[in-house]
């Protein structure tokens, strides 16, 4: 078996049936198929990565512009890394980000799947629409930046804006959760795929607040570290554990998540 030739298995037997434990019991039996996922992932990335890290420097620069200019260089690439990963495991990076979601979304169903075949293919199959959404992304991201800069320094009504703001950067953020995984799920226009995506954004609002939670807690947090000890060797090892498990981790943890209710969905249509 090559080792990007990992088969998914069916449905087990001895899977548990509570839903906390059933996330456990496929993350521990595919424990050496999330590292696979996650390099190749890693990999595939980098040519929408690293644009993301150049315009991140739009929000590290006014950060570190009263730093010592050597610590300032060291302090603007881990803002520009750490705002690269977040944007990464949140909003995604296009067709890369398409063909990681179609894999962990067939191990969070329990469903066959090749890990280097199906992870090409779904990239290969949804590059446009993946690729419309990233692109679309970072000019949101850049938008909402610049908005919350002015609103920011102003006073009054128009300084409440910059709340409006945020909350739209929340509601964006997540639509990503479905963005993808209906993408990958559907053969649907990206106009139904964005207003799909918004009504569940709302309509499952709760849910979605639990896996951004987590979601921030394990990237944000882990990254956070650095800053408290401020101790040079918990970043390459953050980074390293981003790049071998934790970004297929949160792939799958999303589709645990919000796949049941796309299945249900396409099982309505199907029967409807």
């Amino acid at each position: 078996m090559g080792l990007f030739d990992s088969k998914g298995r069916g449905v087990s037997k001895d899977t548990p049936q509570n839903p906390f434990l059933r996330f456990f019991a496929i993350l521990f039996r595919k424990f050496l198929s999330f590292i696979n996922v996650s390099v190749i992932y890693a990999v595939a990335m980098l040519p929408t990565l690293i644009p993301v890290i150049l315009v991140a420097g739009i929000v590290s620069a006014p950060m570190v512009l009263e730093l010592e200019q050597g610590f300032a260089s060291v302090m603007d690439i881990f803002y520009r890394v750490m705002i690269a990963y977040l944007f990464t495991v949140l909003w995604g990076l296009g067709p890369a980000t398409a063909g990681i979601c179609y894999v962990t979304r067939n191990w969070a169903d329990e469903s066959h799947s090749w890990i280097w075949g199906d992870f090409k293919d779904t990239a290969k199959e949804n590059w446009k629409q993946a690729l419309t959404v990233y692109l679309i992304d970072l000019f949101v991201f850049v938008l909402l930046y610049l908005s919350l800069s002015i609103y920011g320094s102003m006073e009054g009504i128009a300084g409440g804006m910059q709340y409006v703001v945020l909350g739209f950067l929340l509601l964006y953020t997540m639509m990503h959760f479905y963005l993808y995984p209906m993408m990958v799920t559907f053969s649907m226009k990206l106009k139904d795929i964005y207003l799909n995506a918004f009504m569940l954004a709302i309509a499952r609002f709760p849910k979605n607040l639990f896996v951004l939670a987590v979601l921030l807690l394990i990237h944000a947090g882990g990254f956070s570290l650095t800053l408290v000890y401020n101790n040079g060797f918990i970043l390459p090892i953050m980074m390293l554990l981003e790049s071998v498990f934790l970004l297929a981790f949160s792939s799958y943890f999303v589709n645990y998540m919000i796949y049941p209710i796309l299945k249900k969905i396409r099982e309505e249509q199907k029967n409807g």
